[in-house]
């Protein structure tokens, strides 16, 4: 069935995560046609928007993400992915209030690696400490060493951040979308 959003959202998640953005984006662009109320559709389109630098658009696809997200657990998320790309344009009126309903005690669900990027950003913990070791699995180790990257990358420490990215690329956790976009960024000479 051509017509089918589901598939399109699969095929599109899949291309990103092989490196093929492009054509992810033009999947999700069009299963978000066919399904403007799937979250993760827009989630994976913001994703790849962001990738490809594309951060007006991700901005737009991510505020859709948010509000149709199913879970405070799945906002949590969004919101990291958010105020990395507000970050990215500039706009700190914006980021503060994406990650304004973050709180230490919150519920996050299965998000504990956003979540620690976000009481980051908000003050709450020290970069330095951002990375938990009892929690140290590996997509926590590639997303939250992509957020502290682009934490200091935004911050104007572009040589931190691209030594933290380079970091990430040594992890075995090649699908994590942290992985992913520090590949992006560094080959992008970010």
């Amino acid at each position: 069935d051509p017509m089918m959003p589901i598939l399109y959202r699969w095929r599109g998640h899949r291309l990103i995560n092989v490196r093929i953005v492009p054509e992810g984006v033009a999947d999700l662009a069009l299963s978000a046609q066919l399904e403007p109320s799937n979250w993760e559709t827009w989630y994976h389109l913001a994703l790849g928007q962001y990738l490809l630098q594309n951060h007006d658009d991700a901005a737009n696809s991510y505020k859709n993400c948010f509000e149709h997200a199913p879970s405070v657990g799945d906002r949590v998320a969004v919101a990291d992915w958010s105020w990395r790309n507000y970050m990215r344009l500039g706009d700190k009126e914006k980021t503060n209030e994406v990650i304004d309903f973050i709180t230490e005690d919150m519920d996050y669900g299965e998000n504990y690696a956003y979540h620690r990027c976000l009481l980051m950003y908000k003050g709450f913990i020290d970069p330095e400490m951002v990375l938990d070791k009892e929690n140290e699995t590996d997509i926590n180790k590639v997303t939250i060493g992509y957020g502290l990257g682009n934490f200091y990358y935004v911050r104007g420490e572009h040589r931190k951040a691209v030594e933290i990215w380079k970091n990430v690329l040594d992890e075995p956790f090649w699908p994590a979308f942290g992985h992913i976009a520090a590949e992006f960024d560094v080959s992008n000479n970010l």
